[in-house]
């Protein structure tokens, strides 16, 4: 879901740095420079000033209701879809440019192609192809489930005493299938332990509301629904319907006994692989991990295990002990076949749809050129890499770096004059800001055929068979996510960093790697254009993605990590206890705001982070804006706007956050994200006041410099 903001920055100076005035260039500006009345008349300024008028509402008093004056008539004229739960700048955006890749994508293979290129547009072809999909789909399914052992409620004849759920989940990994339906098994990036080293771990494999649905036992009409929908499936597979429904009750009164023992939030532990199998000796765990990272690694005993939950294993061989062998083969063969449904034939396909929209899972797209680039996660490194050089400048690129470095000098300021931050936190802190790695765009390694090439060697993709195409490729992804396993944590993986607006429209901390992603695709149209005045860039892309993202470094969950990115509170406790303060005006602040549209009120607790993240990012941006005047003169303003450019910088930045929701989505979104700019200039007054280094003067010559 594309990130909700309605917030507010006229309110920033409350927690990270003293209330002080702007230096804007508003009616009272003392700075002359001879360019400062002239217009950009560029297609990009033009482009940029109907974007505006577009979407401000003049007749509201900024004062008043900034988001309204900002956003009014956007909020008038925008028509969410009826397939979206909303619409946004980023979500347009985002659509664009997947119509672009999908363009490319559709393009006929040429000979002289590379054949990563080729072996995406393979998958995209074998996708699209439904009336291959219709013929031979179902036929390659069952195929594989055959050489699996064979699904017991489509088997005429099926012999349990050769079952053994060990041997099957080994012929399910060779053959692309989900292995993780019993329990997760996956590969964890050291840092999270403060070791070099990435680990071996293990957990239960449920989600919380699949585990409370499960639990709620057979009569919940959510779990009839969903064994009706394991029949039905059963049935266009083949099977006879009396006895799917016998069959698979008893695989469903396994996943229910499953999900039951489940329970969550009891503290790992990390034990030897020897004594792993001490500790749970009817699981062969040394056979068991080495038959399923086979090929890529063998492990020996003294290999490091991650238990999520040490109890739930316990349990869990009680009930593999007890379970019935049937019913347990009919369990990892319904939770195989459930990941392949989508694959397979039309019918199918709308049980599938059907089921997911019951349980709350809208489509993302209805369109199926939209689901088979969807469906291609493990070719998103070829899927951007096509975007990026036919379609993004490598000039947006260089610009785009210099301006985030310009935001970053700006927030080191900020942080050294914090007077609620003490030495020793600073100094750590401006550190981890000199160690914060960018990717803006892309990373140089994509235009590599050579590196490119190698990296999809492994896998074969033909453009005639979806689900051998599918499975290929889930076998490569689960053999490149094992590979982890022997990698150094600290290393900078550039395949991670590779995002063309395709997963996550926006900037995007990752406080493990200390790096900040920032997607090719979203530098352009309303967010960024070289050919325009700085002022609307440093608003677009720096205010509420470069500047909120590196403040995330020091909110209350990026102080959990260094500047390596290992687990460290590097706060003192003197610090803590001043943020924690200064904070509370944030948390008072937007917890008073209420939602007509919703009729909710903001949890100014649960959004804290995003709110702080908000105010110092767009504050660093709009200092980092100013400090480039001083060195560049002032830049001309927009055709037909009676604005400042100081005055644009502010407009610019709420006009990139008009955001149009259902109140149903607004009830959701309002408690985890939010910032708002409706709110009465009164009260501002008094929240900021709460800072006893602001004078009430201050704050009105601030309303009139920021919001004219």
């Amino acid at each position: 879901m594309v990130r909700f903001r309605i917030f507010s920055f006229l309110f920033l100076f409350c927690v990270l740095h003293k209330c002080e005035i702007l230096n804007a260039a508003s009616t009272k500006d003392k700075v002359k420079h001879k360019t400062r009345n002239k217009e950009c008349l560029t297609p990009a300024c033009k482009y940029a000033a109907t974007t505006i008028r577009e979407s401000i509402e003049p007749k509201v008093k900024p004062c008043d209701n900034f988001y309204k004056f900002a956003c009014g008539n956007f909020l008038k004229t925008a028509a969410i879809p009826k397939a979206d739960i909303g619409v946004t700048r980023y979500a347009s955006l985002q659509k664009n440019v997947l119509e672009q890749i999908i363009k490319r994508i559709s393009e006929p293979t040429q000979p002289k192609e590379p054949r990563w290129m080729k072996q995406m547009k393979n998958f995209y072809k074998a996708c699209m192809d439904k009336r291959t999909i219709e013929k031979n789909g179902l036929r390659t399914e069952l195929a594989k489930l055959k050489k699996a052992g064979g699904w017991p409620v489509l088997e005429k004849k099926w012999n349990e005493k050769n079952f053994d759920w060990k041997r099957t989940t080994y012929a399910m990994r060779r053959l692309g299938y989900n292995i993780e339906s019993l329990f997760s098994f996956d590969v964890v990036d050291g840092v999270k332990s403060n070791s070099y080293k990435n680990t071996l771990t293990i957990d239960h494999t449920f989600y919380p509301d699949q585990r409370q649905m499960f639990m709620r036992g057979k009569a919940d009409p959510k779990v009839k629904a969903y064994l009706k929908y394991m029949v039905d499936i059963a049935v266009l597979f083949g099977a006879n319907k009396v006895r799917a429904e016998k069959e698979l009750k008893e695989a469903l009164d396994f996943e229910i006994k499953l999900a039951t023992i489940a329970v969550s939030g009891e503290a790992a532990k990390q034990m030897k692989l020897s004594d792993l199998a001490k500790q749970y000796p009817s699981i062969p765990w040394k056979q068991y991990f080495n038959a399923i990272l086979k090929p890529i690694l063998v492990i020996g005993d003294n290999e490091i295990i991650i238990v999520r939950e040490p109890t739930f294993f316990k349990k869990f061989e009680q009930l593999m002990n007890t379970a019935s062998k049937r019913a347990l083969a009919n369990y990892l063969f319904w939770k195989a076949v459930q990941y392949d449904l989508g694959y397979l034939t039309e019918k199918i396909e709308k049980r599938k749809r059907e089921i997911n929209i019951m349980f709350g899972d809208q489509p993302e797209w209805t369109d199926r050129s939209h689901e088979c680039l969807q469906r291609s996660t493990a070719l998103k490194l070829s899927i951007h890499a096509v975007y990026i050089r036919k379609d993004f400048s490598q000039k947006s690129k260089k610009r785009a770096e210099k301006l985030a470095v310009d935001i970053e000098q700006q927030l080191k300021k900020i942080v050294k004059e914090a007077n609620w931050m003490d030495e020793k936190t600073r100094t750590i802190g401006l550190a981890k800001l000199d160690s914060m790695k960018y990717c803006i765009g892309y990373p140089k390694e994509i235009f590599d055929d050579k590196i490119l090439n190698q990296y999809y060697s492994p896998v074969e993709v033909p453009a005639n068979d979806y689900v051998e195409a599918s499975s290929n490729l889930l076998i490569f992804y689960l053999n490149r996510s094992f590979k982890n396993l022997r990698k150094s944590s600290n290393n900078f993986d550039w395949t991670l960093h590779m995002d063309a607006i395709y997963e996550y429209p926006g900037a995007a901390y990752t406080p493990l790697e200390n790096s900040i992603d920032y997607p090719a695709g979203i530098l352009q149209g309303i967010f960024y254009d070289m050919n325009r005045p700085d002022y609307l860039n440093y608003a677009g892309i720096g205010a509420f993605d470069l500047g909120h993202e590196m403040t995330r470094a020091f909110d209350n969950e990026g102080r959990e990590f260094g500047k390596n990115g290992f687990s460290r509170d590097w706060w003192t406790p003197e610090t803590n206890k001043k943020f924690i303060q200064r904070a509370d005006c944030f948390i008072q602040q937007y917890g008073n705001y209420y939602i007509e549209e919703a009729h909710v009120k903001v949890n100014g607790e649960a959004t804290q982070n995003s709110n702080i993240a908000d105010n110092v990012g767009v504050k660093a941006a709009y200092f980092a804006y100013q400090n480039s005047v001083k060195q560049k003169g002032p830049e001309p303003k927009l055709p037909g706007l009676n604005y400042t450019q100081s005055q644009l910088f502010w407009i610019q930045a709420a006009v990139t956050q008009c955001a149009k929701y259902t109140p149903e989505i607004m009830k959701t979104v309002i408690a985890t994200h939010f910032g708002f700019w409706d709110r009465n200039v009164d009260g501002i007054k008094k929240s900021i006041l709460g800072d006893s280094h602001v004078d009430s003067r201050d704050v009105d010559n601030m309303l009139e410099v920021c919001l004219f």
